[in-house]
Formats: C-alpha cells, sequence, structure tokens
C-alpha cells in the first residue's frame, strides 16, 4: 500500500488474512505498526479479502493509549492510500481494550440480558478498596460472617494480614484466588485441587522400597567412602521407617517426623542409575507429604475467598455497579444465547488480539465466539517473556497452552491451518525505526 515499507517478516504478518494466526513479538518490533498496517491492507480492493468495511474488523489492546495508537495510525495510511470513507469511520470502529469491547456489547443487548443500558463500571483503585474491605469483614478478628475458631489452623499458619514486604498472609491469598477465579471461565468451581493425597502409609512404603532397592545396589560396587556413609544413612532411614510402619501410627504429623529423619542420599561415588531413581522417589514422597499438610490449609483459603468473595458481589449490587470482571463475564454470558451468538458469529471477517500473554482463559473463550468457524479469522499476538497484567486473572500458561493447541479438530474443521509467524527486529535499538512509522 502506497510507499510504505515493511520488513520482510513484517510484510508476512501483514498480508496473512486467512487465520489462525499467531505472531510472536516482543516490545520495540514494531507490532503496533504491523497491526496498524494489516487492517489497512485487509481494508484495500488489492488484499482481495472481502472485507469492504471498517465495521468488519476488530481489534483487542490492552491498554486504551494502544487503542487510540492504532486507530490513529489506520486512519493516516487509510487516507494515504486515498481510502478516504474507510477513514472517516475509525473513530466508531471495534479497535479497544477487551473491556470496552464487552461494554459495548452489553450496552447494545442490556434490555434483552436485563442490564440496566447506563450501567456504571468501577475503575481498579475503586475495586481494590472495595474488595480490600470485603476481605477485612471476612476475615476480622470481630467478624460476624467466618468464626476465627472454624479456622484455627490458618489463622495459626499465617497472620491474617501483611506486616510489611514479603511473606504470605491470609489477606493477600485470598485475593489472589479471587483474581485467579475471575478468569477461569467456571470461577471458583473451576479450582482442581487434585486427588486425594496418598495415606503416610502409603508414602512411607514407597519410601522405603526405594531405599532397600538403593541398598541392593551398593552390594557389588565399588566401595568408596561416600558409598559407605550412603549406606550408613541409608540403613538408618529403612529402619525408621520399618518401625514406622510397625507402630501402627498412620497420622502425616507422624510420618514427616521421620521423614524429616531420613538423609536424602546424593549420588557421589554411587550407582547413578539406582541413585536418581531413588532421588525421584524421595523427592516426590516429600511433595506429596507436604501437599497432603497443605492440603486442608488451601481449602480453608477457597472457603474464606469464596465468601470474600460473596461480600464483594453484595456491595457492587448495594451501589448498582460492575467491574471489568463482570464485564467479560456478562458478555460471555451474552455470547452464549443462540439469538446474539447468531449475530456476532460472522459479523467480524478480521479478528486482532494484541498481548495475549495476558489473556486469561475467559478472555480466550469470548474471542472464540468471536473469530469464526475454526478461527479463521483470528490473529493474535504475545510475547511469553511478558505478563502485564496478572492481577485480572492474566496466565502466561494460558498463552504457552493456546499456542500449542493452535493444530486441533477445531482449527482443522474450519478449513484452515494455523501459521506461526515472529517479529524478531527490535527497531528501538536503530534509527531507522522512523521510516517504518512515517
Amino acid at each position: 500500500m502506497g510507499s510504505v515499507s515493511y520488513t520482510h517478516e513484517q510484510k508476512l504478518c501483514i498480508e496473512q488474512l486467512v487465520g489462525p494466526v499467531d505472531i510472536s513479538a516482543g516490545a520495540g518490533s514494531g507490532k503496533t505498526f504491523t497491526l496498524s498496517q494489516r487492517i489497512a491492507y485487509a481494508l484495500s480492493p488489492e488484499s482481495g479479502s472481502g472485507i469492504d468495511d471498517i465495521d468488519q474488523v476488530l481489534a483487542i489492546t490492552f491498554t486504551d493509549k494502544a487503542a487510540s495508537e492504532i486507530k490513529s495510525r489506520v486512519r493516516s495510511t487509510l487516507r494515504a492510500s486515498g481510502l478516504f470513507e474507510p477513514a472517516l469511520k475509525v473513530d466508531s470502529a471495534w479497535i479497544s481494550t477487551i473491556h470496552g469491547m464487552c461494554s459495548r456489547i452489553l450496552r447494545a443487548h442490556a434490555l434483552e440480558l436485563g442490564l440496566d443500558p447506563g450501567f456504571a463500571v468501577i475503575g481498579d483503585k475503586e475495586r481494590q478498596e472495595m474488595l480490600d474491605a470485603a476481605v477485612n469483614e471476612v476475615i476480622g478478628e470481630d467478624s460476624e460472617i467466618v468464626s476465627r475458631s472454624e479456622f484455627d489452623a490458618l489463622f495459626e499458619a499465617f497472620p491474617a494480614r501483611s506486616s510489611g514486604f514479603g511473606g504470605s498472609s491470609i489477606s493477600s491469598m485470598v485475593e489472589e484466588l479471587i483474581a485467579k477465579a475471575a478468569g477461569m471461565v467456571r470461577g471458583f468451581d473451576g479450582f482442581e485441587t487434585g486427588p486425594d493425597p496418598a495415606s503416610p502409609t502409603e508414602l512411607a512404603k514407597r519410601l522405603l522400597i526405594a531405599y532397600e532397592e538403593v541398598l541392593a545396589s551398593y552390594e557389588g560396587a565399588k566401595q568408596t567412602a561416600s558409598l559407605e556413609k550412603n549406606r550408613a544413612f541409608a540403613l538408618d532411614a529403612a529402619q525408621a521407617l520399618q518401625e514406622f510402619l510397625e507402630s501402627g501410627d498412620e497420622t502425616l504429623d507422624g510420618f514427616i517426623a521421620v521423614l524429616d529423619a531420613c538423609e536424602f542420599l546424593g549420588k557421589r561415588g554411587c550407582p547413578a542409575e539406582e541413585t536418581e531413581y531413588y532421588q525421584n522417589v524421595h523427592a516426590g514422597v516429600a511433595q506429596e507429604a507436604f501437599l497432603a499438610k497443605a492440603r486442608p490449609l488451601l481449602d480453608d483459603l477457597l472457603a474464606l475467598a469464596r465468601r470474600a468473595q460473596g461480600v464483594y458481589e453484595a456491595s457492587k449490587r448495594s451501589r448498582g455497579v460492575l467491574d471489568n470482571d463482570d464485564l467479560l463475564k456478562l458478555a460471555l454470558d451474552a455470547l452464549s444465547r443462540e439469538r446474539i451468538a447468531r449475530e456476532y458469529r460472522d459479523r467480524f471477517r478480521l479478528v486482532m488480539v494484541d498481548e495475549f500473554q495476558d489473556t486469561s482463559q475467559l478472555q480466550i473463550e469470548i474471542v472464540r465466539h468471536l473469530a469464526g468457524e475454526g478461527l479463521r479469522y483470528l490473529c493474535t499476538v504475545g510475547d511469553a517473556q511478558q505478563s502485564i497484567y496478572r492481577f485480572r486473572g492474566a496466565d502466561v500458561n494460558v498463552y504457552k497452552a493456546f499456542r500449542a493447541g493452535l493444530e486441533t479438530d477445531e482449527v482443522r474443521a474450519g478449513g484452515g491451518s494455523p501459521t506461526l509467524l515472529k517479529l524478531s527486529r527490535n527497531f528501538r535499538s536503530h534509527a531507522d525505526v522512523l521510516a517504518f512509522v512515517r
């Protein structure tokens, strides 16, 4: 388009309009320029995209500033290319943060969804103040919602509130769980604590067998000072574990006391393969014991987090306000309704999501409803080395899992195959950046 210059990588990203497309791009790689040019190219007759209206383009950014910058660049590029009519419609285009997009959908269908079209959305500062108040109402010593005696072990293990930098407190962990649940499609019901831990007896048997097998491997092995030291440690550990099993003690604390006395055997001067097997068993048993010890505390934390979330939700209802998490949940609910889903299913023919590494599972599900069958309209841009909004439930592992899962039946059913591209050049390190952003 026009006389604008691209690198080879940028050209590939701009002209690949059939999705799903995933672009790996770090800071300073010219991705905002590339996304802007991609929109302008899709609207040009030479692209053959079939997109003739900017209303068919959805671009999701993660800051209002980024959205404004993309709009400005798209408008300039369209004007320079003689596409004056699309340029006039840029201000009303679907180029915004995901929360702005969700708000737009909800206001358009407010009455159908039982919402006040003029609903108010609180900012992050007010949200935090209200959430802090809800958590304090739940964990405070004079709480009418929670009895301290109900959570004795938890309050004994951790302070109710942080007294300084670092360290964990009940309030900080509860808020972290609430934030995590906010980014999950099923909320708190989406937490999986895993299967019930093995019994202390089972753990003791498992570790005893590992010690016995490593002791057997010492027979016939070259005798070294390290091996003799390990043999003594292993014999003591095996005896302690045997005595624990014969004692009838089935308490986790009893096993942990024995486990703490069992020396961890090193590899030096010992049969490598057998020792490594033993080490893996020992480490696994120790981890399972720790998780079993912590399991009741996690259950308590989740229970407190649910109650604090309930207080926070009641507070929002009393004020008649929503927060950003509500926008996401309500938008997903709206897009799950057949009539609304049908309206948006093929409305957008170009869907782009920037800073995708900061996308929660909830946000991904919203995007799936808008990206066409097999995600054929979707282009995501992300950098797994960065994560900006983890406090909003984002998880870089969600991004990694999404990239790894692009080769799926869902994508193939749409008749496409994923295209993985990369913007590797860092323009912030070069003076010639100006040549690419004019």
